[in-house]
Parts: structure tokens; C-alpha cells; sequence
């Protein structure tokens, strides 16, 4: 697996997640360019603990599925 979902804003479907061992903030609309930012340990911290972010860890493949899974 390729790339972990690490947090989730659930009502929202903007997520944390970990691929080739950095952070990234993912956030809709999923398609544009501009969609996955690079993100710091304490942005993730202050996500969780400030943002009403849940902490979680999926697997998957590729972004495609990590897109498909966030639609849903």
C-alpha cells in the first residue's frame, strides 16, 4: 500500500494523508490541480485536536482509490 489515510474530516471529505513518507492535506474538489497541499506534523495535530479531524489509517494503492474512498 502506497498511500495511508491518516485523519479524516468526515462531513466534509478533506483528509490527512501520508504517501512516499510526507504529509499531504487532501481536500475537494479532488480534480484540480491544487487539490493536495504538503502538510507538517503539527498541521496534522492541529487538525485532530482543533478541527474536529478523526484519526485513522487505510491503505490504498493508488489516489484513485484514496479519491474513490473519500467520495463515498
Amino acid at each position: 500500500m502506497g498511500i495511508k489515510i491518516i485523519a479524516i474530516a468526515p462531513n466534509d471529505g478533506w483528509a490527512f494523508i501520508e504517501k512516499e513518507d510526507k504529509i499531504f492535506l487532501l481536500r475537494p474538489p479532488y480534480a484540480s490541480s491544487n487539490h493536495l497541499i504538503q502538510a507538517t506534523q503539527k498541521d496534522l495535530e492541529n487538525a485532530l485536536h482543533l478541527h474536529g479531524f478523526e484519526e485513522c489509517e487505510f491503505g490504498f494503492d493508488n489516489m484513485r482509490e484514496v479519491i474513490g474512498f473519500l467520495r463515498e
